[in-house]
């Protein structure tokens, strides 16, 4: 059931805006090249932007509609935006920034939630100037959630950010809307950032929505403003083992009990058994195999058939189905001496170094 709509014609400079789009419960994310119109979505959504005719309604509720004139305020919408630069009051503590955000009264249970769930506790009493850019959009992130928005948006919150701390922020982002349960969407220019969070995505372009679903769907489906060279396998996966004797952790697949893959154990995960986890792995990450192979320290063989290749000059991406779609890159040669065809039979061997873990937050 979509939580916001989006049907609605704008110009801004002699320029067309036209945007038709489905907002639906959980995270949704927003991709395309600069300039394209990603976050002018946001602002029409939020209400900072004003559109010339259509209508957006969010949890039913019609927050514009050209035809009968209604327009509702952007503070009177209830939706969180959170904006690249976080934009925090750079006269006021962390505390002061964070209680800003309260509706009505001071919230004590959900603001200790909040700084629990961002690690933000030690951070209370500073100046915005003394924080460090991930710790600036921890904070802005928390200010939003204490308003405790229906919808929360997010414009290229991982931007100037060092790759290890957008990993932690997407890790809290997945943490927020596992235990809030608040719509999200997100704009950022990066497919790898997006996609460890969700593989809901509306591809923007000139201005205009191009195409939006399921990013595998679309691949296979050959959409052609797809790039397999931008994407990244993303697997939900429960937490089964831990190999006695050895440093590895075996999960499985919440979506087919048969998939398998480990990862090997440094001692900074605590997972239950059952416990939910969200794995990455990168396409050149993954070697191809005709049969399964002997004798050798590579941890996962997991066997699969090729549902479609896809070339792109000399790499060849192989989308192969082994209970979950898995992407392996691989080179045009390899594709020919191997004979590999749709629909045959091959293993794909994955270290388990090269397996990440992305969420859950306890994990990093």
């Amino acid at each position: 059931m979509a939580v916001a709509t989006v049907d609605i014609k704008h110009t801004i400079d002699g320029k067309e805006f036209k945007y038709h789009v489905s907002l639906n419960n959980g995270i949704t994310g927003i991709y395309g090249p600069s300039g394209a119109g990603k976050s002018t979505l946001l602002n029409i959504i939020s209400g900072l932007i004003k559109p010339d005719t259509g209508t957006i309604t969010v949890n039913g509720r019609c927050m514009f509609s050209s035809d009968n004139g209604n327009w509702i305020k952007p503070s009177k919408r209830n939706i969180g935006y959170v904006f690249q630069d976080g934009r925090l009051f750079p006269h006021m503590t962390v505390k002061r920034n964070l209680t800003y955000g309260c509706k009505k009264s001071y919230h004590q249970e959900l603001f200790a939630d909040i700084v629990r769930i961002l690690g933000i506790h030690e951070l209370l009493d500073r100046y915005p100037r003394d924080l460090s850019g991930g710790e600036r959009q921890r904070v802005a992130i928390g200010r939003t959630l204490m308003s405790e928005p229906d919808i929360l948006l997010l414009d290229e919150p991982f931007s100037n950010l060092d790759r290890t701390i957008r990993r932690q922020i997407i890790s809290y982002l997945l943490d927020i809307n596992r235990q809030y349960n608040i719509p999200m969407v997100i704009v950022s220019h990066i497919m790898g950032d997006i996609l460890r969070l969700t593989d809901q995505v509306i591809f923007i372009k000139e201005r205009r929505v191009s195409m939006s679903g399921n990013v595998k769907t679309m691949l296979i489906d050959n959409s052609s403003d797809m790039k397999p060279s931008s994407m990244i396998n993303i697997i939900d996966v429960k937490f089964c083992d831990k190999q006695s004797n050895k440093d590895i952790l075996s999960f499985c697949s919440e979506v087919n009990s048969s998939f398998e893959i480990k990862i090997g154990d440094t001692g900074k995960y605590r997972l239950n058994r059952g416990d939910s986890v969200r794995l990455a792995i990168r396409p050149d990450d993954i070697a191809l195999s005709t049969s399964s192979v002997e004798h050798i320290s590579i941890q996962n063989q997991i066997r699969g058939k090729v549902v479609k290749i896809i070339k792109t000059g000399q790499s060849c991406f192989c989308i192969v189905d082994c209970g979950v779609n898995l992407i392996a890159e691989v080179t045009d040669k390899a594709i020919t001496d191997m004979e590999i065809s749709t629909g045959k039979i091959v293993y794909c061997l994955v270290k388990a170094k090269a397996v990440e873990v992305i969420y859950p937050c306890n994990s990093l």
